[in-house]
């Protein structure tokens, strides 16, 4: 019992992303990879207050996989 519904939530915005990507939920995340849509990693993106700045991705679609305290999840974002 006593289980939060809110627990492991996680809204990434915006998306389609210009600068920074903001993370905001309840969720800790350890690391975030970015992986191009060939699955391919690109890199380690350094998360800093709950935000990643993308603004020297190029134009496209992307995959970040996170690594959180409630297990893997990957997102598809575009950068605009």
């Amino acid at each position: 019992g006593g289980e939060n519904p809110c627990e492991g939530q996680l809204a990434i915005y915006p998306n389609p992303v210009k600068d920074y990507l903001v993370f905001s939920g309840n969720l800790k995340i350890k690391s975030v990879e970015l992986i191009s849509y060939s699955g391919q990693k690109l890199s380690e993106l350094i998360l800093t207050n709950g935000k990643v700045n993308l603004s020297n991705l190029k134009k496209g679609f992307y995959i970040l996989k996170l690594d959180t305290d409630k297990g893997e999840k990957t997102i598809k974002i575009i950068k605009d």
